[in-house]
């Protein structure tokens, strides 16, 4: 077991904005004190983070006694008056995994939230690092007990303990945790892994003045609700009137989100009248945040959100949603897929990844020995590859190892994506299957998109022209760019065309609807091959001419499609349609240099023939 130190420079971002050249000079004494001092007490300093270090201790003795004497060197030290150099350091101890030279797990996330609830000056350690090494430290080193307190990674509470020594102050405000501000954030039953990119994208847009309405979002299973709830714990310090979740699962008209946001902040009881109206009297000289989750299926309030924002000056939301509110006062921010690994990589690589990192996390809920290895990296990053990096699908994966071993679970994967089944029985319905997201995204459909969103399941990724085309549908700018918006779809540039994609999951969710009408899949399937034999045999000509080059690009970006219409035709079974085709393709194939495919699309070919 390891005892993990963390420090930080309290107020080193105004420190470096107004005294940029001391502050170099102090940060490089700060470092070598630091090091001299975590070097002399047997630890390791395993990284610097810009204005802190962490380290680990084999005995949390070491630990204690490296963090006091940090703290009393860097107390003497003449700095200059305009950058006091005050740190804050955080001590938890566990059994932590390795990887290379680096370590990693829920330990090393407990530590960070540790030191971050402290104050400069101050020494604050964990309840397992304090029975420790309570009968052990040296005698004038003492502890005070904070009692218990939730820090901002939103899990259980923390018995923080603060360190007492000679030359080190005693005196300071409450821990910067949860119980500091009013807030009623959920406690959660997982560590929040991952997703530090996004978490940091988003603290910084909600520093700027405009963005007093910021939207993520996302298709279910994203994992919008677990980031909005980390950055408001993040953000609390900003809000002196605390912030409050408002859940609007169950909410289905704009009046029920504002009697929502009314009782959460318990005001019904004080007031009367219209609900955002008591909003926008009681709360305008409040500084809140208030986080609004669920918000697609009630999208006709955002007029009243940005009535509130005009009323209320300091008011702030953060809101999830499946789809934008297209409000002027909005900033959105996609949540994008985890970052994956290349199945090819070495495994301590693949391990680094945050989506395999979550995939370990949830898996050790139901096997506590699972380990990353040489032998199953390729595996695991291959699972979270065919989940597409969407944090529900990869939990509910994990939780799969109590039954199957990394590599049966990747082939049930492969063959069917509702081998994940049900997850906690504590998570909304809509959250259990990986199904059950999809289709709360569904169900908010109109007619028309679904019809859309179905026929779109049939083609590997599309430009607007082929949808149209294949369709038929009349108003598919407009319900395409509807399907865009309710994160159902994916669109991005290739050049200067813009391409239409689904996630994985999505896309097999919307063929099992279609597949519920065997004429509507069959009449999708047929005007999706013949769209896409015309454009073979026109990338064929092209080929041979000017176009050349156009034709290249085309027959890369459609070569999923291509390979769809050649396998429709070949079960069609007509011969006639196959060979025109086979003439076509096998100009594009050579042309590209897909020797192998080719040769495999001639001997289909061949065997239909000969069976004819």
């Amino acid at each position: 077991m390891e005892t993990i130190l963390f420090t930080d420079i309290e107020g080193s971002t105004r420190l470096w904005e107004e005294h940029g050249d001391q502050m170099a000079k102090a940060l490089a004494r700060h470092d070598e004190i630091l090091a001299r001092t975590i070097s002399d007490r047997n630890g390791r300093i395993l990284k610097t983070t810009g204005d802190g270090m962490i380290a680990v201790f084999e005995d949390s003795v070491d630990g204690f006694q490296a963090a006091v004497t940090a703290q009393q060197n860097l107390g003497a030290e003449p700095w200059d008056p305009s950058t006091p150099i005050r740190i804050r350091i955080g001590l938890h101890s566990g059994d932590t995994e390795q990887r290379g030279d680096d370590l990693f797990g829920p330990v090393m996330n407990r530590a960070a939230r540790i030191m971050a609830a402290g104050h400069g000056g101050q020494i604050l350690v964990s309840g397992t690092t304090a029975d420790l090494a309570r009968t052990r430290l040296p005698t004038e080193t003492g502890l005070i007990d904070l009692g218990l307190h939730r820090l901002k990674d939103l899990t259980t509470p923390e018995r923080l303990y603060q360190v007492t020594a000679v030359g080190i102050s005693s005196s300071f405000p409450p821990p910067r945790t949860l119980d500091g501000r009013r807030n009623n954030l959920p406690q959660q039953t997982t560590e929040f892994v991952g997703r530090e990119s996004d978490l940091t994208a988003i603290q910084l847009m909600m520093d700027s003045p405009s963005a007093r309405l910021l939207t993520i979002t996302g298709p279910g299973g994203a994992g919008k609700t677990r980031l909005a709830l980390q950055v408001a714990a993040e953000q609390l310090d900003r809000f002196p009137e605390g912030v409050f979740f408002v859940d609007l699962s169950v909410e289905t008209t704009p009046q029920g989100v504002y009697e929502a946001m009314v009782r959460t902040l318990g005001l019904a009881a004080l007031g009367s009248g219209e609900p955002l109206e008591v909003l926008a009297t009681r709360l305008r000289d409040s500084h809140l945040l208030l986080v609004l989750d669920n918000f697609e299926q009630v999208l006709g309030a955002s007029i009243g959100l940005v009535s509130l924002l005009h009323r209320v000056p300091n008011l702030e939301l953060l809101v999830t949603s499946r789809e934008s509110l297209k409000v002027r006062a909005e900033k959105v921010y996609p949540v994008p897929p985890m970052l994956m690994a290349n199945p090819a990589a070495p495994a301590s690589e693949i391990a680094e990844a945050e989506s395999v990192s979550l995939f370990l996390d949830r898996a050790r809920a139901v096997r506590p020995d699972f380990m990353i290895t040489d032998d199953n990296a390729t595996t695991i990053a291959e699972i979270v590859l065919r989940l597409d990096g969407l944090p529900l699908a990869i939990e509910l994966a994990a939780a799969r190892l109590n039954v199957f071993t990394p590599a049966e679970l990747l082939k049930r994967i492969r063959d069917r994506l509702d081998v994940l089944g049900s997850g906690g029985r504590d998570l909304p319905d809509r959250q259990r299957t990986l199904w059950g997201a999809i289709g709360w995204s569904y169900e908010l459909l109109t007619p028309d998109e679904r019809d859309l969103f179905q026929a779109m399941s049939v083609f590997t990724s599309s430009t607007f022209e082929a949808l149209e085309s294949v369709t038929g549908s009349r108003d598919a700018i407009d319900i395409v760019g509807s399907l865009v918006d309710k994160s159902l779809v994916r669109s991005d540039d290739r050049g200067d065309v813009r391409r239409f994609s689904m996630l994985l999951m999505i896309k097999e969710y919307a063929a099992d609807r279609l597949a519920e009408s065997p004429e509507r899949l069959s009449e999708a399937r047929r005007s999706h091959a013949a769209y896409f034999a015309d454009r073979a045999n026109l990338m064929a000509t092209q080929i041979g001419g000017t176009e050349r080059e156009k034709a290249l690009t085309e027959a890369s970006l459609e070569a999923g499609n291509l390979a769809t219409t050649w396998l429709y035709w070949m079960e069609d079974a007509d011969p006639d349609r196959v060979l025109t085709l086979l003439d076509d393709l096998w100009i594009i194939h050579e042309a590209k240099g897909w020797y192998r495919a080719a040769i495999d699309i001639t001997t289909q070919a061949l065997g239909l023939i000969g069976d004819s």
